[in-house]
């Protein structure tokens, strides 16, 4: 495989490490507040199919009971006051609606509450046949301003405050680590997507500077899950119509040793149940920024991307089938994106959007499936050497443990890679 010489060249100032995680193409920081969970968004689910039969009459507990959990951790379920659970068997795998599953150990009161300490089961221990099938309209462009003012772009453990609002944007903007921050969330009815710009500084545009426009179409997500005498028979989800846009431009000098970074870890949580059996996905973000120069060097860059595609996978008889055509996408250097200085210097700028992560029953079943772009670009004086790089890169990680089938691994969509050299530059052979 061939590396670039940032890679190689001990000395390099990795600009590989400008790496922009983001959901919503531009919209890389929308997350529902954590502690409000009626600040989660609300996604039209429509469930087609909710057949189950379960392992045998005692599996399910009670709804009524089960409303009463008030927590739930790894090794205990709480419950809000007295509750009577008597009557349940310990050490049986028990379905809790829409909650947990769970084995009963032992039951206790503890400051006026009922806790129940549990071990955990799987999903084919309560179910012995079924057959889910649900779809989701992700459908940004409707949200009304009331909808989007449950969102907020979260820097960390910091919500950026609201600035500005009229009937068709919300603003945002707030200082982290150093850097002024602003952020603005606009819903396009007619063009059926949400436009997002973002603007990032430090030291007021004076050494760094980051801006971004784009926006991420309205789009369609379908789930199913099947089971045979509580044998996983299948398990599938899949992305359609999702397309977008990401204008990113990067500039940093003289930023010396110290490394300017921001983390921004954000997500969407979206809860809803199909039938009995809770699930949740996630729409997740993580944004880092890392450039590295010293002393007279600079590095910038100017990049688009642009994706139309639908993704997703099936998973039956043991092994992932990955579901996508890539019917559209492109990544293109649209400004002067380069490295330049007295030693080896390089920038590098990452994009993931989005990235969505999916739960049944509290448990993650889909760490991830993300599309992965990486830009980058590196000059070298000795050989002398300015190129380009670029990758596209469709991914899913599945673990169906929880599911009652050991696997565990991640499968490839697909992939795209290409690389630029600067006329008359001289960077050597590469490795494939």
């Amino acid at each position: 495989m061939y590396m670039p010489p940032i890679f190689k060249n001990p000395r390099v100032l990795i600009g590989v490490g400008a790496v922009i995680l983001i959901f919503v193409l531009g919209g890389f920081w929308l997350a529902s507040i954590p502690s409000r969970t009626s600040d989660t968004a609300n996604i039209d689910t429509n469930v087609t199919s909710d057949s189950v039969t379960y392992a045998d009459d005692e599996t399910v507990v009670s709804e009524s009971i089960a409303k009463r959990i008030t927590k739930i951790d790894d090794d205990k379920l709480v419950f809000d006051g007295n509750v009577n659970v008597s009557s349940l068997p310990i050490g049986k795998p028990l379905l809790f609606p829409n909650k947990a599953v769970r084995r009963i150990r032992e039951v206790v009161r503890e400051g006026g509450k009922t806790v129940v300490y549990t071990d955990k089961a799987n999903l084919n221990e309560v179910i012995k046949d079924a057959d889910l099938k649900w779809n989701q309209d992700f459908s940004f462009s409707k949200m009304s301003k009331s909808e989007l003012e449950k969102i907020r772009p979260l820097f960390g453990g910091t919500a950026l405050a609201q600035t500005g609002s009229n009937e068709t944007s919300l603003s945002f903007s707030g200082e982290i680590e150093g850097w002024e921050i602003e952020v603005e969330l606009s819903p396009n009815s007619p063009q059926n997507r949400l436009d997002v710009t973002i603007e990032a500084t430090k030291d007021g545009q004076a050494r760094s500077r980051i801006s971004a426009e784009g926006y991420i179409s309205n789009f369609v997500s379908q789930g199913s899950l099947a089971y045979a005498n509580s044998e996983l028979q299948q398990f599938g989800y899949q992305e359609r119509g999702l397309n977008g846009r990401l204008h990113v431009v990067f500039a940093a000098v003289d930023l010396g040793s110290d490394v300017p970074l921001f983390n921004i870890p954000a997500e969407i949580v979206v809860p809803y149940n199909v039938g009995l059996i809770s699930m949740e996905a996630k729409l997740k973000a993580n944004v880092r920024v890392v450039p590295e120069v010293h002393g007279l060097a600079s590095s910038q860059a100017d990049v688009t991307v642009t994706y139309s595609a639908d993704r997703g996978f099936n998973f039956e008889g043991g092994r992932v089938t990955p579901l996508g055509i890539l019917e559209e996408q492109n990544i293109a250097i649209t400004g002067e994106t380069l490295s330049a200085g007295t030693i080896a210097v390089g920038m590098g700028v990452g994009i993931e959007f989005p990235r969505i992560e999916l739960s049944i029953m509290g448990e993650t079943v889909v760490p991830y499936m993300s599309l992965d772009n990486y830009t980058y670009t590196v000059y070298t004086p000795d050989p002398p050497c300015q190129e380009g790089g670029m990758r596209q890169r469709a991914v899913v990680g599945l673990t169906a443990g929880f599911l009652g089938y050991d696997y565990s691994q991640e499968t490839e969509i697909w992939k795209r890679e290409q690389i630029t050299e600067l006329e008359n530059s001289r960077c050597g052979p590469r490795n494939e």
